[in-house]
């Protein structure tokens, strides 16, 4: 092993891209973590982080070596930060403590660190030294906060040249690092028992605690995608041979639990985190995926694309496209209003039902208007009853021709009329806008 490591360059290249993110990581939280506590810690971070860059940048900092901080040797305890970076800081340095300023004043001499460490080593201060060793009346929070009490230790052990020696390495620091022991009412604990703040302390940090994020995505990624995901697989080497997926006809019921997995794929999709669909099979997917199936007028098990995709659409419509989500467990509210959000949906479908008009293949524009439509219909039910019927009143003011239908249904359903099975009223004068449908699209028949 080479001595000398701390004169190698570091043989890892040092990531700074990490420290950014840290960085990152530290400014949201104190931008936006509810407990005050946390957020005072996070700047604290904040300000590490930056020192770190920094150091990084103007060679202070050496991350990788033995010695990262220039002008510490090896022996000094630096602090470090998530990830191994050194600081630029030593964790025995900062502002002279509460215990120190008293040890002075004790002593009768200034407020300084250096006078500290200097009074230390005549015989008043060895005196004092001794004592705490007999006693146990101290506490070594770092390394550097031992070492003059080992200098005592080494005299009152008749070696004093090692004592000098330690002092004469100390001394370049005694200005700026801990050297005496912060002094306590009883004796030192037992040094078997390792504790760092009490349990009191603990409870508190824990109840403040919420859940990490990392770690539920994590639990739920093997919990729930990686089951299903196997069991999606699966389904599809039914139709594989060698090398080919498909090189063979599934069987007869193969299309049917296609579906059922893209029904329980929605619902786990749906689903809170502490959902209940979880594992393989799940009676609540079930029943979505045949609620999903009779709200479409698929209960058979024939399979198409467009019939598919009706029946994925009425899953988008129960599941409102997790806006719910956002409102009901989330509190999301629109600083502009809902009523807003739901003109500015509304004149999204209106764009898009008058680009349809011009495409050679319409279908996407008029399945996203019906995206918008539904995101209007959502934004509509959250307004206030005079708002919503002044918005409604707006929207059937002013809307392109072919639009019409839905606008008339929209204003059915609003007064508390309904549709017939076909998803028409008044004779075909009111129609249910969806984007998905087993043949023509009303919304395309030329008039």
């Amino acid at each position: 092993m080479d001595d000398n490591a701390e004169q190698q360059r570091p043989t890892t290249a040092v990531s700074v891209d990490f420290a950014h993110g840290q960085l990152a990581r530290a400014f949201v939280t104190a931008l936006s973590h509810p407990d005050a506590e946390t957020r005072s810690g996070a700047e604290n971070r904040q300000e590490r982080w930056r020192a770190v860059l920094a150091g990084m940048k103007d060679g202070s900092l050496r991350i990788g070596t033995r010695a990262p901080v220039a002008g510490l040797p090896v022996w000094v305890t630096p602090e470090v930060l998530r990830g191994g970076f050194a600081s630029g800081r030593a964790c025995a340095e900062g502002p002279l403590q509460p215990y120190e300023a008293r040890a002075c004043r004790e002593a009768g001499i200034p407020a300084d660190r250096a006078g500290l460490f200097a009074h230390s080593l005549t015989e008043a201060g060895l005196a004092r030294l001794w004592e705490l060793l007999d006693s146990g009346r101290y506490r070594v929070t770092v390394p550097e906060e031992a070492a003059l009490l080992t200098v005592a230790w080494l005299v009152r052990a008749g070696e004093q040249g090692a004592a000098l020696e330690l002092a004469a390495v100390l001394a370049p620091f005694a200005a700026r690092l801990r050297f005496t022991p912060q002094t306590g009412d009883g004796p030192a604990s037992d040094p078997d028992a390792v504790h760092r703040q009490t349990v009191a302390d603990t409870v508190a940090t824990l109840e403040r605690r919420g859940p990490n994020r990392s770690v539920e995505t994590q639990r739920e990624a093997l919990a729930v995608w990686l089951p299903f995901s196997d069991e999606l697989l699966a389904h599809w080497l039914e139709t594989a041979g060698i090398g080919r997926v498909p090189e063979h006809g599934p069987g007869p019921d193969w299309h049917q639990r296609g579906a059922e997995l893209l029904f329980r794929y929605a619902a786990v999709r749906a689903a809170p985190q502490d959902r209940p669909v979880r594992g393989r099979r799940s009676g609540t997917a079930s029943g979505f995926s045949v609620l999903c199936r009779e709200r479409a007028g698929r209960a058979s098990a024939d399979w198409s694309v467009a019939g598919n995709g009706t029946v994925i659409e009425q899953a988008q419509i129960l599941t409102t496209h997790n806006l719910a989500t956002l409102v009901g467990v989330a509190g999301v509210t629109p600083v502009d209003g809902w009523d807003t959000l739901a003109r500015r949906a509304f004149d999204t479908a209106c764009r898009l039902v008058l680009r349809a008009e011009q495409l050679p293949h319409p279908l996407a524009a008029v399945k996203n208007a019906a995206f918008a439509w539904r995101q209007m219909v959502f934004h509509l039910s959250l307004c206030a009853p005079r708002t919503r019927e002044a918005v409604l009143d707006r929207l059937a003011g002013d809307h392109p021709a072919r639009l019409a239908p839905a606008v008339a249904g929209l204003v059915l359903t609003a007064a508390g009329g309904r549709f017939e099975d076909d998803g028409t009223a008044d004779g075909g004068a009111s129609r249910r806008l969806l984007g998905w449908t087993v043949g023509p699209h009303w919304l395309l028949r030329r008039s």
